[in-house]
């Protein structure tokens, strides 16, 4: 896998950092060479906040329009993911988990746009 990172601080105004804005694209290592070329790629995008008007999701929803058109980005909404309980996750798991698993499945590359707390991703992103 090879990962494109961008990182962005959002300052208060007082010097101090209020946030902080990572965004990571991940693809296959053999996919690299062609990404820009004309085979258009669907990229699925996680946002890290789950608020309706985060700074994260307006981000993605920005880059979603302003991608050049060999990138389709499509958001995958974690809000509605149960916690994960690994005794649920079996030969039938929630409906929720397998309609994740078949979005990040049939994307060519996963984008993370989130916010960093304490030098880590938020606690929905993390299960």
């Amino acid at each position: 896998m090879r990962a494109v990172v961008a990182r962005r601080g959002i300052d208060q105004g007082n010097g101090r950092l209020k946030a902080a804005v990572v965004v990571y694209l991940i693809f296959p290592i053999n996919q690299m060479t062609d990404i820009f070329m004309s085979q258009v790629h669907t990229i699925a995008v996680l946002v890290g906040s789950l608020r309706k008007d985060s700074i994260n999701r307006k981000i993605a929803l920005a880059l979603a329009e302003l991608a050049p058109a060999s990138l389709k980005l499509n958001i995958v909404e974690i809000g509605d993911l149960p916690l994960y309980n690994e005794d649920i996750d079996g030969a039938s798991p929630p409906p929720a988990y397998s309609a994740f698993r078949d979005q990040l499945g049939a994307a060519d590359g996963v984008l993370f746009v989130t916010p960093e707390y304490n030098r880590s991703v938020p606690g929905a992103l993390k299960n």
